[in-house]
């Protein structure tokens, strides 16, 4: 059986899922109004000591072809250069929030709005010295400004663009990887898998 590399991967998932899952039928229920369990229950021991191993073979089974799948996975990824498409991609959803940051921003003020927010500011300080009863307080004053110009903000803006469509070409040359790219599965396992409902 072959599969594509998207179809393998949420087989990987749901296989990992199952197998993950530790819980096992360790016990069993035995009514205590059945005369043959009084009289003997060994049957319904033997029958729940055969489901339990039933059902470790079956986690073990998926377990390796599990292991055999992620091998064939890292495989396809490694031939198909998947893990720097990743890497290219989280390289550029970096870069587009810090340019957010950036577009988000406000810009700075002309000087002369800066000159006087400060002449006001310092005198209002000069105010505070005078009038001042605490000899502890703190007489330092600064006021803080955007640094961001128009310019700037407008090429983060472009950025923010660029890298979205850079992003978008690398998420396609990925989905065309898994869609194209098969990953074989050995007879043998694809009837279990078909058996348990996995595909």
């Amino acid at each position: 059986m072959e599969l594509t590399l998207k179809k393998a991967l949420k087989l990987r998932s749901r296989l990992e899922a199952f197998v993950g899952d530790p819980s096992l039928p360790l016990s069993t229920d035995l009514s205590i109004f059945v005369q043959e369990n009084r009289e003997d229950p060994t049957p319904v021991f033997v029958k729940a000591e055969g489901d339990l191993r039933s059902k470790l073979d079956e986690k073990l089974r998926a377990s390796s072809i599990l292991a055999d799948l992620r091998s064939s996975i890292a495989k396809a990824n490694a031939e198909n250069d998947i893990e720097s498409l990743l890497a290219r991609q989280a390289d550029i959803e970096r870069s587009i929030s810090l340019f957010k940051t950036i577009a988000a921003a406000p810009i700075r003020p002309v000087i002369d709005a800066v000159k006087g927010e400060i002449a006001v500011l310092h005198r209002q300080a000069g105010e505070d010295k005078v009038s001042s009863a605490f000899a502890h307080r703190s007489l330092t004053r600064s006021a803080n400004f955007s640094v961001v110009t128009e310019d700037l903000r407008e090429e983060a803006k472009a950025k923010i663009t660029e890298g979205m469509r850079n992003k978008e070409e690398l998420e396609d040359r990925r989905n065309a990887v898994n869609l194209t790219v098969r990953i074989r599965i050995a007879d043998d396992a694809a009837d279990f898998l078909r058996e348990q409902g996995f595909v």
